[in-house]
């Protein structure tokens, strides 16, 4: 959901459009400054669909998100309340025991934890 972030992982930008993912809750992974979203009834996440993306873009994303997330199909609801079929990265189950019960709050990380993670990320 962060642009910095993307850019310092694929040096460009995306169109995006706000979306809905049902059934899933975004919370913080234990001692870390980042998220990840598992499935809980009744919850839901606000994100943004990114669309044209290339192969070799999705596996700079595979690598960058790590072995503790897979990428799965989930249906989401756009902004324009459209229902579509998109891929999103959620928390493995066996891993589970790394989420914390917070939730997720990016404005949050943004304040406190943006600057030091993109210069983690580009070694500056």
């Amino acid at each position: 959901m962060n642009d910095e972030v993307l850019f310092s992982l694929l040096d460009c930008s995306f169109p995006k459009n706000k979306a809905m993912l049902s059934g899933y809750r975004c919370v913080l992974v234990s001692g870390e400054n980042y998220p990840a979203i598992r499935p809980e009834a009744n919850s839901s996440v606000e994100g943004e669909l990114l669309t044209d993306i290339s192969a070799r873009q999705m596996s700079i994303l595979d690598e960058y998100e790590g072995s503790n997330y897979k990428r799965i199909v989930v249906s989401v609801i756009t902004d324009k309340n459209v229902e579509l079929q998109c891929e999103t990265y959620a928390y493995k189950p066996e891993h589970y025991n790394h989420l914390s019960d917070s939730g997720w709050c990016n404005d949050l990380f943004r304040q406190k934890h943006m600057s030091s993670y993109i210069k983690g990320l580009t070694g500056s």
